[in-house]
């Protein structure tokens, strides 16, 4: 067994600071959590926490993998409980072995948000929101304009498998006509019964409240099934061969992910130290480039 450190960050906007002994940090299921940074004048400093935590595990692989599985639990309970937004899907951290590893060689996954990449509005577009005008539901259209809003991969799932019923529109109060899911929207009966299943379905799942694990992009399948009903049933123009669709303009990240080892000893790791000094390519301090003291290398063997 080895024994790992990680140290993660979380973006949140709840502050961390109030608790009785005056600190900004506290313990919970055996990790660390401390703001991002603090001082008197300006009080919780960056709209983040540290998540940090040493244990054993038989390589970096299954010690990430525990760690972020209990971190995002942990995380989902800080979002209820503070009433803020918090998140760690998407959020750095790095991965340091403490034995056996003279080097300090580290994996680091970078991520730092970017501004969001638009599409252009032309002829096409024009006559698609002409075309529109034929479709007799709007409200439908304001699912799938919630579900382009969503953040979250199951909310955008569920607002889209919402969008999906709403076009198809009732055979009788309360019933879905699903024949015309099939048929016409979808048009593929298997993908159908892995959507709207009962007890098994996607949709069951949602609903019900189990989780989605794993698995087919099914919010991608069923907005591009979408797509194509409207191009077909209504004339629309609307681009197919777009990248990433329902492109937001917020929640856009770049990043990396490699293996790194310090120029010099480090005696105290810490994320903030780690990302202000690494290379990302873009970053830069008044308009020069910023110290770097990691140099990228080879993953060790059995790390």
């Amino acid at each position: 067994m080895n024994k790992y450190l990680i140290e993660h960050k979380i973006k949140t906007i709840t502050d961390l600071w109030g608790l009785a002994d005056g600190k900004q940090e506290f313990e919970f299921r055996g990790f660390k959590f401390r703001q991002w940074d603090f001082n008197i004048s300006d009080g919780a400093i960056g709209n983040a926490w540290i998540a940090k935590r040493e244990f054993e595990a038989k390589d970096a692989e299954s010690a990430i993998q525990f760690f972020r599985e209990e971190l995002i639990d942990i995380v989902r309970r800080v979002a209820f409980v503070s009433q803020c937004f918090a998140s760690a899907d998407l959020e750095p951290y790095f991965i340091l072995r403490l034995n056996d590893n003279p080097e300090q060689v580290f994996f680091l996954s970078y991520s730092e948000e970017s501004e969001h990449v638009p599409l252009h509005f032309g002829e096409e577009e024009k006559e698609s929101l002409e075309k529109l005008e034929k479709f007799p539901n709007p409200v439908v259209l304001e699912y799938i304009a919630q579900s382009g809003r969503a953040i979250t991969y199951t909310t955008r799932l569920a607002m889209l498998i919402i969008a999906l019923e709403s076009i198809a529109g009732e055979i009788s109060p309360g019933k879905t006509n699903m024949q015309y899911i099939k048929d016409e929207i979808l048009k593929n009966y298997d993908l159908h019964d892995e959507i709207f299943k009962f007890g098994t379905g996607i949709r069951n799942k949602i609903f019900h409240g189990k989780e989605i694990v794993g698995g087919k992009d099914y919010a991608q399948i069923i907005y591009d099934r979408i797509i194509d009903f409207f191009n077909v049933k209504y004339g629309t123009k609307i681009n197919t061969d777009v990248s990433q669709p329902q492109r937001h303009i917020f929640g856009n990240y770049y990043g990396y992910r490699g293996w790194l080892q310090p120029i010099t000893n480090i005696s105290n790791w810490e994320l903030k130290y780690v990302l202000a000094n690494h290379d990302n390519g873009n970053s830069v301090g008044n308009g020069e480039r910023k110290e770097v003291l990691f140099d990228n290398v080879a993953r060790p063997d059995q790390y």
